[in-house]
């Protein structure tokens, strides 16, 4: 029935996004691109028509700057044959080399688009103002009367000359700006005239689009939104919706009561779960009053170190002492969250008996703890694991003597527990497989909420150091997180 379900909203997803999609990007697109393409062209007709006329402008200005040092220079001239040098030679100098500045400035003006015969005439004859008026000052500084007499007769005429051409280029420039002013402007009109065309016809196009949404899509996505919140509140009861509208907001609908239905029976199975956990936890809580007392046990064991002690054997009260110790911390299952310095005692008890068990001449612990830290909470049982994979499968049949140190210390803020031992190391693969150190990492990203970390430095025969960064900020999440798993290897 589900399967069926989902192929069928499989296919309506597939009509949704070739129908709905397509025809949405469409409509957008093309009033995006009319309103563009509107706006380019009006756009570079305005950048076109301003762009004429600062041309043309500039052309004028440039052409009327031209005749002014034009005449600058002839006056400059007169006053140097006139009055001699008495400064006047460095003024001329200076004005004609204004004036080649201002036909060079004109020649480039002219040079695009290329400009009448006229232009390029006038600028010829500016040329041969600045030659002959070179010569005259050349001829006078020679003091040869007669020649710069007549040459400056000649810079005169050309003076005048270009003084008049000024005038009839400028005339002509303004007339041909007349004829594209004309033109642009009804240019202007007509396009004015489409532009209130397409803004019309965008209107009603977007008036259209808004209709069909109102009438075809927004009512049923009202219904699906009214549905989602009554279910986002926890009413599970809700009617099943009738799909109505387009296609794609009927396939909306029929994945909406496909998700309904999933999560009544998601529900549904959390209570029936809930109630097995209940009836696990009284079948086990039955199973505990069923066995052995274990303080019978430690009663025993401590009667058995006593006896040991009276005997003599102190070696062996100790490790009887040790194990029931260790038995008792195992079995207590009271509180999940223990002080570091209960963890720590473990793990002394444990390492004794490894001692004992396989000799210091194989396997040693020391320990160096800082003891301002040992009232932090930590998950129960969080170190056992850590020394028994140091043991068991870094030292453990290494044929040369094992040593395991534990060192507890501060570090920028956090607590930091270090077993490091010089055992075979291992690969960095299976460093990543161990089920044992998993399982610590995961109590502690529960215990702590995600700010302890576990750290792995191991290279082969080189031994392996396990760090664990512990903040010290809160007491961490004991009851959540704590679980006792401790027999998995590495």
């Amino acid at each position: 029935m589900h399967q069926k379900s989902g192929a069928v909203f499989r296919t309506d997803r597939k009509e949704w996004l070739n129908h709905l999609y397509t025809h949405l990007l469409f409509y957008f697109l093309l009033i995006f691109v009319l309103i563009n393409v509107n706006f380019l062209i009006f756009y570079f007709n305005a950048e076109r028509s301003s762009s004429r006329y600062i041309r043309t402008l500039d052309r004028l200005v440039t052409l009327s700057e031209t005749a002014d040092a034009a005449r600058t220079v002839a006056a400059d001239l007169q006053r140097l044959l006139i009055g001699g040098q008495n400064g006047s030679r460095d003024r001329l100098a200076d004005d004609l080399a204004l004036l080649q500045e201002r036909i060079a400035a004109l020649d480039q003006a002219i040079a695009h688009p290329p400009y009448p015969i006229d232009w390029k005439n006038h600028v010829s004859l500016l040329h041969s103002l600045v030659e002959k008026t070179e010569q005259t000052v050349a001829a006078f500084e020679r003091d040869d009367l007669e020649r710069y007499t007549a040459l400056y007769g000649q810079v005169k005429s050309i003076s005048v000359l270009t003084g008049e051409q000024t005038l009839m280029l400028m005339a002509e420039e303004l007339h041909r700006y007349r004829d594209v002013f004309e033109r642009q402007s009804e240019q202007k009109r007509w396009l004015w005239w489409m532009s209130w065309t397409l803004h019309g016809g965008l209107l009603f196009l977007i008036a259209l689009i808004a209709l069909l949404f109102a009438e075809r899509i927004a009512r049923p996505i009202r219904t699906l939104a009214t549905a989602a919140a009554s279910l986002a509140e926890g009413r599970f009861d809700l009617p099943t919706l009738l799909p109505e509208g387009l296609e794609e907001t009927k396939t909306l609908m029929h994945a909406f009561n496909h998700m309904k239905e999933k999560l009544q029976l998601m529900f549904k199975t959390m209570e029936e779960n809930a109630a097995k956990d209940r009836l696990l936890r009284d079948m086990q809580l039955k199973i505990l009053q069923q066995q052995i007392n274990p303080h019978f046990l430690f009663n025993t064991l401590n009667m058995l170190s006593k006896s040991a002690f009276l005997e003599g054997a102190e070696r062996t009260s100790d490790l009887i002492a040790a194990v029931a110790d260790l038995l008792r911390y195992d079995l207590d299952h009271r509180e999940e969250a223990v002080p570091l310095r209960d963890e720590l005692h473990h793990i002394r008890n444990y390492a004794e008996i490894l001692e004992a068990r396989f000799g210091r001449e194989k396997v040693s612990f020391s320990f160096e703890i800082d003891d301002a830290l040992t009232d932090l909470l930590v998950p129960k049982l969080i170190l056992q694991p850590l020394v028994e994979n140091a043991y068991f499968h870094g030292i453990e049949g290494l044929g040369r003597p094992g040593e395991i140190h534990v060192r507890l210390y501060r570090r920028n803020g956090s607590a930091v527990i270090e077993i490091r031992d010089n055992g075979r190391g291992m690969e960095p693969d299976s460093s990543r497989r161990g089920l044992g150190l998993s399982n610590v990492r995961d109590r502690l990203a529960l215990f702590y909420d995600g700010q302890a970390k576990m750290e792995l430095q191991s290279r082969p025969e080189a031994g392996t150091t396990v760090i664990l960064v512990l903040p010290l900020s809160g007491n961490g999440r004991g009851a959540h997180a704590a679980a006792t798993d401790r027999h998995c290897g590495r």
